[in-house]
């Protein structure tokens, strides 16, 4: 594909990597609509503590990126295994983490968020965004969503997957490999080197390619490969 697998890697990461995420809810339910999250938004109220795994900022949504979280209403309770974005009412300490209020339904539920998960959500003021990004805008923002006590940790994580993404790649698995890129972008959006082999692997359209060879070179790469993205940019 290209000149990828002629290319010697330029980062050495670790071959082991969490399990991909699955794409069902435990009850046929689909995701709350963006629309019908916002209109349930209203300014949240957080305790009183000041610390370091609290939100910063005006936080009115909270998204559940990656691992499985259960949604305790007065009706059932329901398991995440997507991500997925609820209006948010409140965050509050507990024993282990802390405890989200949100809203589904029109009803109050409540979300555990253990502290060793904390790093597989955002906290934002917005909507939370989802999709791959198309500007440094939105990379300088993104780590602002996530409680500062968890940042490294959410690092940490996409540094995994991006090795078992290299190490696919070496195998000759380009279609695993742009997939296990896409799933660490999603925690670190800040890898030029993931970027640049995201528009490697992935089959996608000729716009959203050049859009992560721009990021890539935008960011930083290293210059044998930045002279790769621009030839694909035709720059």
């Amino acid at each position: 594909m290209r000149l990828l697998f002629k290319l010697v890697l330029v980062i050495a990461m670790s071959a082991t990597a969490g399990a991909a995420v699955s794409h069902l809810f435990s009850r046929e339910v689909d995701p709350p609509s963006q629309d019908s999250i916002a209109a349930s938004a209203e300014e949240p109220i957080f305790g009183a503590e000041d610390r370091p795994c609290f939100p910063t900022g005006e936080t009115k949504f909270l998204y559940l990126d990656a691992p499985l979280f259960s949604v305790r209403s007065p009706l059932q309770d329901i398991v995440v295994r997507q991500p997925t974005s609820f209006a948010l009412k409140s965050v509050a300490a507990a024993v282990d983490g802390l405890v989200a209020t949100v809203y589904v339904d029109g009803e109050y539920a409540s979300v555990p968020i253990p502290r060793a998960t904390l790093w597989a959500v955002r906290f934002c003021r917005d909507v939370c965004e989802s999709d791959p990004f198309n500007s440094l805008h939105s990379l300088t923002s993104w780590f602002d969503s996530v409680a500062p006590c968890a940042r490294q940790e959410r690092i940490d994580k996409a540094k995994l997957i991006f090795g078992a993404a290299f190490a696919a790649m070496q195998k000759g698995k380009a279609s695993t490999a742009g997939l296990l890129f896409e799933h660490g972008l999603a925690l670190d959006p800040t890898s030029p080197l993931a970027w640049f082999y995201l528009a490697e692997t992935r089959e996608v359209d000729v716009v959203t390619e050049r859009s992560w060879y721009k990021l890539a070179i935008e960011i930083g790469l290293p210059p044998e490969l930045q002279s790769i993205a621009e030839e694909q940019l035709g720059t």
